[in-house]
């Protein structure tokens, strides 16, 4: 459908849901017991939606206008 998603670094335990119909994206995520932050994934890039309505573990969450979402720090 040409919707992309792209971490600006490495992701832990990762999930993501689109639902394109109801241009809605969902965001889980979460570090692994003991993983190091270092490195670690600070915002996703979204390239083919238009203003999605968005949840990062549970909680709203806006677009940028560059397409990036800010991920929750662990």
């Amino acid at each position: 459908g040409g919707i992309t998603i792209e971490p600006d670094g490495k992701v832990g335990l990762l999930r993501v849901t689109i639902c394109p119909r109801e241009n809605r994206l969902v965001v889980d995520h979460a570090l692994r017991p003991g993983e190091p932050t270092a490195g670690m994934a600070a915002t996703l890039r979204v390239r083919g939606m238009d203003k999605p309505k968005i949840l990062v573990n549970g909680r709203s969450a806006s677009l940028t206008s560059d397409g990036l979402i800010a991920l929750d720090k662990p």
